[in-house]
């Protein structure tokens, strides 16, 4: 350990340190990172709540092809896996160590028209609190994925998330929260009609939309432009959750998303990695865990025009500096999901990574990992 002190030590002056200060913020129909800049979401999903264990393959891989967000699918226990909360540093350490935003959902709830279901997915943020405040600038909480199932009652889906914004807030969560359309997130009338309703009971109004584009509301290029511009028009940002350039056979306008976000610096999430089934196979963007085998919905949605390579900017506030693997060479790999303790540059035990500088993660007395963060 004395000697790796040293060695950092020596390399002080070369290493910038990240600004993690801060968070995301809602401005107007503009989502502005830590740094105040805009951020425009560029990405795809990725299902760790039944398909833990890949994430590592996936999110550095997520990188390479140029998302600068990842949508990670999570459970409460219910129906789907629920992380520990070691599980959930492990997916936020992954995503800013490949400069990533996580985008983290509760899949439990999709569809259900119950209260009970959005208040058990609130609940789990709050239980959650601390991992999730001491990265508010690189995880967004989007509370539930397709609350309310129906269409027609936008009344209700409000009700819901102006209850659940309260249990959140209540709880001492300060992350920008993101909430989904009625109707299986392709119903924006309810978004149309109650975003003004539902982000005013946000007391920090840090509030994003989210509509999931498939062969409704993203039918036909008339449809996903007037769905984009009503949403915007409500005042508050708006994103494309979800889309793929087919959804159970049945065509998605796929082109007019990429093309009309990009007039309209909309954010988009493209669905999903790979392992979909039950008739959407033809939603998977990947045949593997990695980028080595483009499907056509990885090959549309991330090499086309205006897909992901082209539009993608990484977020302002990895910048330069961001957090840095500077281990040595010779240095295992850390498995997050084992304890390990965290060291600063003084060698003094830590409880997180919060304030910038050099950290030293071991397990035992084996040196893991070294971060410049």
């Amino acid at each position: 350990m004395k000697a790796i002190l040293q060695i950092l030590i020596l390399l002080l002056p070369l290493l910038a340190s990240a600004q993690y200060e801060g968070s995301f913020k809602v401005s107007g129909t503009r989502l502005l990172d830590a740094n105040g800049n805009n951020f425009v979401m560029r990405g795809a999903n990725y299902s760790w709540c039944w398909q833990k264990g890949k994430e590592n393959s996936v999110i550095p891989a997520a990188k390479r092809i140029g998302c600068n967000t990842l949508r990670i699918q999570l459970g409460t226990g219910r129906r789907f896996s629920r992380p520990s909360v070691r599980e959930l540093k492990k997916l936020i350490t992954l995503c800013e160590e490949n400069h990533l935003i996580a985008v983290f959902n509760t899949h439990d709830a999709t569809g259900s028209n119950e209260y009970s279901d959005l208040e058990e997915a609130a609940r789990f943020w709050v239980d959650m609190k601390d991992m999730l405040n001491a990265h508010t600038a690189t995880t967004i909480v989007n509370i539930a994925n397709e609350w309310f199932g129906a269409s027609g009652n936008s009344a209700a889906w409000a009700d819901g998330y102006k209850q659940a914004i309260k249990i959140i807030r209540d709880g001492g969560i300060r992350n920008t929260l993101i909430i989904d359309a009625a109707g299986w997130g392709q119903w924006p009338q309810s978004i149309f009609e109650r975003a003004s309703e539902v982000a005013s009971a946000d007391p920090l109004q840090n509030v994003v939309f989210a509509i999931h584009m498939y062969d409704v509301a993203g039918k036909n290029t008339s449809t996903v432009k007037k769905n984009i511009d009503n949403a915007l028009a409500t005042g508050y940002p708006v994103i494309i959750g979800e889309f793929a350039y087919r959804h159970g056979g049945r065509y998605v306008e796929w082109q007019s998303i990429l093309d009309y976000t990009a007039q309209t610096q909309v954010g988009y999430l493209v669905w999903s990695w790979t392992g979909n089934s039950g008739g959407v196979e033809d939603c998977d963007m990947f045949g593997s865990y990695d980028d080595s085998i483009y499907k056509p919905n990885g090959t549309n949605t991330v090499l086309g025009r205006n897909g992901i390579r082209e539009t993608s900017v990484e977020c302002s506030i990895y910048g330069s500096s961001g957090i840095r693997d500077i281990s040595p060479n010779n240095t295992r790999e850390i498995d997050y999901t084992q304890p390990y303790q965290i060291f600063d540059i003084t060698g003094r035990r830590v409880s997180d990574m919060t304030n910038p500088g050099i950290y030293i993660l071991r397990q035992g007395s084996t040196v893991r990992k070294i971060l410049n963060h």
